[in-house]
C-alpha cells in the first residue's frame, strides 16, 4: 500500500478491533493481521483507535472478555465480503474449546453452542476432584486466576470465603502468606460453626 493511501476496513474488522481495543496496540495489530490475513502496521491500528476513541484499559466501555493475543487465531480467515446465508457461521464464531479472558483476569472456556462459557478453573477442578458442591467456590491459593495447577486450586464454602474476605487481605498479602490466610479462614469458620452448634445445643436443653 502506497504511503498516505487510505486503509479500508470491513464492518467485521472494525467490530473486531473495537472489541479487542483493550489490548496493547502491538498485540492488537498482531492478532488482527493473523485473524484477517492483513498486513496493517501498528501505527495504522493506533491511528484508527485514536480516531474512533477506542481506548486501552479496563474502563467498562467494551464487551467483557477481551481476546488474548495467542488465542482464537487457528483456522480463521479473512472477512466474508458477502452477506451470510441462514445457518452459515461467521468467521468470528468461536468453536467449542475457545478460551477468553474476562476483564477480571479469569479464563473462560466455550463449552457449548451458541455461546455457553464456564470458568476454566472450575472445569479443571472438577476433572481432578469431582463436582463442586452447592454453596462452594474454587479459590486460587496464590491469587493468580491463571495458575491452573491443581495444588493451587482450593475448595471453599461461602462461609469460609466470607471469613477470608472480612478478616484477611488475601489479595494484597505476600505470596507466602496467601495459602496460610486461606487455611486460617477455614479454621476460623470451622470454629465458628462448632461454637454455634454448641450454643444451640445448650439452649435447647
Amino acid at each position: 500500500m502506497s504511503k498516505g493511501a487510505s486503509i479500508k476496513y470491513s464492518p467485521d474488522e472494525l467490530a473486531f478491533i473495537q472489541v479487542n481495543a483493550t489490548l496493547s496496540r502491538a498485540a492488537l495489530t498482531q492478532l488482527f493481521n493473523a485473524t484477517f490475513n492483513r498486513d496493517i502496521a501498528v501505527d495504522n491500528i493506533k491511528a484508527l483507535c485514536t480516531r474512533k476513541g477506542w481506548k486501552t484499559g479496563r474502563d467498562g466501555r467494551f464487551p467483557k472478555g477481551s481476546v488474548p493475543p495467542n488465542k482464537g487465531t487457528k483456522g480463521l480467515t479473512g472477512a466474508n465480503s458477502g452477506s451470510f446465508k441462514k445457518g452459515q457461521q461467521s468467521h468470528t464464531q468461536k468453536p467449542v474449546g475457545y478460551e477468553r479472558i474476562t476483564v477480571d483476569g479469569y479464563v473462560e472456556v466455550k463449552v457449548a453452542e451458541p455461546n455457553k462459557f464456564r470458568a476454566k478453573h472450575h472445569i479443571i477442578y472438577e476433572q481432578h476432584f469431582g463436582t463442586i458442591p452447592a454453596g462452594h467456590v474454587v479459590k486460587f491459593k496464590d491469587g493468580n486466576p491463571q495458575n491452573f495447577a491443581t495444588d493451587n486450586l482450593v475448595l471453599m464454602s461461602r462461609g469460609e470465603l466470607a471469613v477470608l474476605n472480612h478478616l484477611y487481605d488475601h489479595k494484597n498479602a505476600s505470596d507466602e502468606a496467601k495459602p496460610v490466610l486461606i487455611t486460617l479462614a477455614k479454621v476460623k469458620a470451622k470454629v465458628g460453626t462448632i461454637r454455634r452448634k454448641a450454643t444451640s445445643e445448650v439452649a435447647s436443653q
